[in-house]
């Protein structure tokens, strides 16, 4: 369940089952808060692959970080 960074081969990202079965929820939630990520984080780093990473490492912590962050950035 764990892809090692090639960068910082002691840190981690975590799969989208893993992270799903963590937070209790489908992987279908989890591929679609991937997908808002992905095009969020692409404005930090044009690497599709980085801004996966960064947005996994995001899900990982509240499986619905896009959601979160699109109410916040709306305020």
């Amino acid at each position: 369940d764990l892809i090692e960074k090639e960068e910082f081969p002691s840190v981690k990202t975590h799969s989208v089952e893993y992270i799903a079965k963590k937070h209790g929820v489908s992987v279908e939630q989890i591929q679609s808060q991937l997908e808002m990520g992905i095009k969020v984080e692409k404005e930090h780093s044009k690497d599709k692959a980085k801004a996966r990473e960064i947005a996994l490492d995001h899900l990982l912590e509240f499986p619905d970080y896009y959601d979160r962050l699109e109410k916040v950035e709306e305020k």
